[in-house]
């Protein structure tokens, strides 16, 4: 799936090179490269050089994500698509999370553990805490598409399942931190 941002990443600066055209970036875009690259010089004095190496790459990974963003969602249009595809791409989370929660399958028993992990239920491979923090965004995106779509009965059915769906998987999960967000 790493190749799959690559490939994405590619295509775009590929699309901005071939059009010689992109949009400007916003200060917003600055603070973040000079957050990624204060993150980056932690590498110097950092105890933990893995830990530290993996932080740096998702923050690169982050960074680029933002960009293609910025570049291919050019109109309201375009980021209600994104807002939807991230609402509806939660449904395999959430469902996931419910099926083993029906199955019994839990956490700790999806990954062979005893403990804090043991009636928290999540979708296989995935930790509980990113499980809830995937699904909380999810809940505003889909408020947000509530309120600005009016008319698609099919849409309106999806963004209220989804936010029952989604809302059961967090208290399943346990995560207290996706629960506050």
């Amino acid at each position: 799936i790493p190749w799959l941002g690559l490939g994405a990443f590619g295509l775009t600066f590929l699309r901005t090179v071939v059009l010689a055209q992109a949009r400007r970036l916003c200060e917003l875009h600055y603070l973040m490269l000079a957050f990624a690259v204060w993150s980056s010089a932690s590498i110097v004095w950092t105890l933990d050089l893995d830990s530290t190496a993996g932080r740096v790459g998702t923050y690169s990974q982050l960074l680029l994500l933002a960009w293609v963003i910025w570049v291919l969602a050019d109109n309201e249009a375009r980021v209600l698509g994104l807002l939807q595809f991230y609402v509806f791409g939660t449904y395999v989370t959430a469902i996931s999370t419910i099926s083993n929660a029906i199955a019994g399958r839990t956490a700790g028993q999806l990954y062979d553990m005893e403990g804090p992990l043991g009636d928290r239920y999540i979708l296989s491979g995935m930790n509980p805490n990113a499980t809830g923090l995937l699904l909380a965004p999810s809940l505003l995106m889909s408020l947000y598409l509530l309120a600005r779509r009016k008319g698609n009965p099919v849409t309106t059915l999806l963004c209220w399942t989804q936010l029952v769906l989604c809302t059961t998987a967090i208290f399943l999960s346990g995560s207290r931190g996706a629960l506050l967000a």
